[in-house]
């Protein structure tokens, strides 16, 4: 059965550390379909070698169905700030539905521009297939972070993108400029402007029946926790059968710190500050890197176990310090 990867890249930001994302994708990842979704100047940006590995769509040449176009007209996310970011992130998950249908795939992985994949999909494949309709990460238990998601198969992508509408609906643009408007003026909190982590996160809590729509392992039953944050929910579930452990985002901030970017380097954001609301305490941990097959992976020590990190999220977007080869 054939596995499918998807990037994503929603607007004219220059991204050049994509490269590093796709190429430590197919070092471990030689047999399966690498799509890139994104506009003609990002896909020209890639590296040659780059180029050959992947599977380009043309975002401007996506006819957007009529689901895409409501999002667009009643999304009240702020399009604006840093180029678009939380409207860009939201919307790509349509574009991700309009290429799962027209390629008719299944087995559909998709993945954050700056996550690093240390693992071979294919050979938990069958972890995914059986255990999952959909697979995604949480942060702790306020928030899900979209940097690795499984989908089996088309139906499962319409049913999530379904509840995506209801959240940016015609009606929830309605409510969110008047009794919203009031509400964030007296509790200084927008019930009506979620971005793609809240509803991810919504999802997932609408859905706790649904032993198929599950969290994948991003600690081991051992690991420290921040109380707080890590109360009812199970972040090891699955975990012997991945032999490793996913990162939504705090192990990988924790390692190289935050965003480059100058909008967020004023805010001088602590590393060990950034980490505090995760469910796991990353803090307490220490990332080291080990040769297996020529091929750096990462991995942390828990009461003297190697515990291997099946992927990095490096959100200071200095992907090319932590590639495998």
């Amino acid at each position: 059965m054939p596995v499918n990867l998807i990037f994503i890249h929603v607007g004219d930001k220059n991204i050049s550390y994509l490269n590093d994302s796709i190429n430590q994708a197919t070092i471990f990842n030689k047999n399966i379909n690498i799509y890139l979704i994104s506009n003609k100047k990002t896909f020209s940006n890639l590296k040659y070698k780059i180029k050959k590995k992947i599977i380009f769509k043309d975002i401007n040449k996506i006819v957007l169905k009529e689901n895409h176009l409501n999002f667009i007209k009643y999304n009240l996310l702020d399009a604006k700030w840093y180029n678009g970011f939380w409207k860009n992130t939201t919307e790509r998950f349509f574009y991700l539905q309009n290429v799962v249908e027209t390629q008719n795939l299944k087995n559909i992985i998709h993945v954050e521009n700056d996550l690093m994949i240390y693992f071979n999909i294919k050979s938990k494949l069958k972890i995914f297939e059986k255990k999952y309709d959909v697979g995604l990460l949480l942060h702790s238990n306020v928030k899900a972070i979209p940097s690795f998601l499984y989908f089996k198969n088309l139906k499962n992508i319409n049913e999530f993108i379904n509840f995506f509408e209801k959240q940016h609906s015609i009606i929830n643009k309605l409510i969110g400029l008047t009794f919203g408007k009031i509400y964030f003026r007296i509790f200084n909190k927008n019930l009506y402007s979620k971005n793609d982590m809240d509803i991810l996160y919504n999802y997932y809590k609408s859905n706790l029946t649904n032993k198929k729509i599950n969290i994948l392992p991003s600690s081991t039953p051992t690991l420290k926790t921040n109380k707080d944050y890590s109360k009812n929910i199970n972040l090891s579930k699955n975990f012997k059968d991945f032999h490793g452990i996913f990162d939504p985002a705090a192990f990988g901030f924790y390692l190289d710190g935050f965003d480059k970017n100058t909008i967020f380097d004023k805010k001088k954001i602590d590393k060990k500050m950034g980490v505090l609301k995760s469910a796991v305490d990353v803090t307490k941990y220490k990332i080291y890197f080990k040769s297996f097959n020529n091929k750096k992976v990462p991995y942390i020590l828990d009461d003297g176990k190697k515990i291997k990190l099946l992927t990095l999220h490096i959100h200071s977007k200095r992907l090319y310090k932590f590639l495998s080869k």
